[in-house]
């Protein structure tokens, strides 16, 4: 049996509806009235359904591409590691033993089935071409990834900005360059990026 919230639900499925108000006030009279009405959250008839396979995403952007330098196959693993983005802060990690840990040289070795040398040069380049950088943090060493390349969130953090903050410095707004560096005077996060 479906109640009237799930009006139209089919097997199991539940509609998800907020609910919308519009305020009208009479400009002369000074009154009032408010309209409530149920709006569908899934399923927009302007703009289609909002298809979440996974609430786990990664924005890339066409306009910064990968540098042609790299190989097919750099720029594959590359790629790759995009899916190991920590939410908020671009990190990579991996899931083991319901804990967060980073993906390390080792990791990538096994991910890639690389050797420790092609492995380390593979993260040299990343590094040289700032699609990643390595940053210690309480004592534990993290791989970064750019935002410039990929971002997990929808927001860049104050962390993630004093990590990539001259690739960012030539993308970002100058009002927002004044913004974060505002911020830093307030806080001394602590960080340490590593060559």
């Amino acid at each position: 049996m479906l109640s009237d919230k799930n009006v139209g639900a089919k097997w199991g499925d539940i509609i998800q509806k907020a609910i919308k108000k519009t305020s009208y006030t009479n400009q002369d009279t000074g009154e009032f009235h408010e309209i409530k009405t149920f709006v569908n959250l899934q399923f927009d008839d302007d703009e289609g359904y909002l298809f979440w396979k996974s609430k786990s995403y990664v924005k890339s952007f066409l306009d910064t591409m990968l540098p042609s330098t790299l190989t097919w196959s750099e720029r594959g693993k590359i790629e790759h590691l995009r899916h190991y983005i920590l939410k908020d802060n671009q990190l990579l990690v991996y899931r083991s033993n319901n804990c967060a840990k980073p993906v390390t040289h080792l990791e990538m070795m096994k991910m890639f089935d690389l050797s420790e040398k092609h492995t380390k040069i593979l993260i040299k380049k990343c590094k040289e071409l700032s699609i990643m950088k390595e940053v210690e943090i309480a004592g534990i060493t993290y791989l970064v990834y750019s935002p410039i390349y990929a971002l997990k969130a929808k927001r860049i953090s104050l962390t993630i900005y004093l990590i990539f903050q001259e690739e960012l410095k030539k993308v970002l707004p100058p009002w927002v360059v004044v913004r974060f560096m505002d911020q830093v005077n307030e806080l001394k996060p602590n960080l340490k990026i590593i060559d």
